[in-house]
């Protein structure tokens, strides 16, 4: 059902430019403007649900799975757990971040410093007795070996030496980028090959009407959004290849429950239909509706330098 069908033009309108009735409402509103403000809210939430009916087909990642949903409702799903060796590879290459972190620290103290230092060593010489067992390609084998062992190298010179410098850092940046970035390249093939196996089985379910529809949906906590894999695979999935944010590739960010994920994603087809035919823009509505009006009346004020000229310090 399309917004034009849900609720009149002008009431839509109302209900993204008005914030919600809250406890501490000024009493200055008068009744019939607070009767006015939660009949507009009450149409706003049935407008949402009556779009919530109409998301899919949707690609969806939860709870270590690949989803589709149609509408509102889960289709199938598959595990896109990644293998072993992607959290052996990553846990590798933070280690090599951890150590540049101890060594910046100026909290820690030289001494609590070597302290954290010699577990951290006796762990990093048992992971690399172990590496043969990862089953890693011979090659990258051989380039994780070197990349703990420069590890090792820096952890030990930190042991017995307070202060290392920048120099001594660049140096060993130098030589562990290239390793860490063949760790990345193997765990990076690794998921997104697992993620395109189980998206194959996803994508034989659709009708080619929805494969021209389909969009990719990600919710949960600030991450990691640009570059990120998932995104990535999506944005190539619907025939996009910009591996950015989209109308077919959407995130909302600080959502962690599925519920209000799908509250959140009807609100934002909404606003972008009505901000089409409002501004002439889909994305008219994603900027503060005063945006445009602050920003010609910013452009007359002088430099802050200037205008705060006369202000006195409370130190003066």
């Amino acid at each position: 059902m399309r917004l034009k069908q849900v609720v009149p033009f002008t009431l839509a309108l109302s209900l993204f430019c008005i914030g919600p009735v809250s406890a501490d409402t000024p009493t200055a509103l008068s009744p019939a403007l607070s009767s006015l403000n939660g009949r507009m809210h009450q149409a706003l939430r049935e407008v949402v649900a009556a779009e919530r009916q109409q998301l899919g087909p949707l690609i969806m990642f939860e709870d270590g799975e690949i989803k589709l949903y149609r509408g509102d409702q889960e289709v199938a799903g598959h595990s896109i757990v990644p293998p072993l060796a992607y959290d052996q590879l990553k846990i590798i290459g933070h280690a090599t971040f951890s150590v540049v972190i101890q060594v910046h620290r100026s909290d820690l103290s030289f001494d609590a410093r070597k302290v954290w230092l010699a577990g951290f060593v006796n762990e990093l010489q048992t992971v690399g007795t172990e590496l043969a067992s990862f089953e890693l390609p011979e090659e990258l084998e051989e380039s994780q070996r070197a990349l703990i062992g420069h590890t090792l190298e820096l952890a030990n010179t930190a042991q017995h030496q307070e202060d290392i410098s920048e120099a001594e850092l660049r140096a060993f940046a130098e030589q562990v980028l290239p390793l860490l970035r063949d760790g990345f390249t193997h765990s990076a093939r690794l998921h997104v090959d697992l993620i395109h196996q189980q998206a194959e089985k996803l994508y034989a379910l659709l009708t080619p009407e929805e494969r021209a529809q389909l969009r990719g949906y990600f919710h949960g906590g600030r991450g990691a959004r640009e570059g990120n894999l998932a995104l990535q695979y999506v944005s190539w999935l619907v025939g996009e290849r910009t591996g950015v944010e989209s109308e077919r590739v959407v995130f909302t960010e600080g959502v962690l429950e599925r519920d209000r994920a799908m509250v959140e994603l009807a609100k934002f087809g909404i606003e972008r239909e009505l901000a089409e035919l409002v501004f002439g823009d889909p994305a008219g509505l994603h900027r503060d509706v005063l945006s445009e009006a602050t920003r010609a009346y910013l452009a007359t004020f002088p430099d802050v330098e200037d205008e705060f000229r006369e202000a006195v310090s409370p130190q003066q």
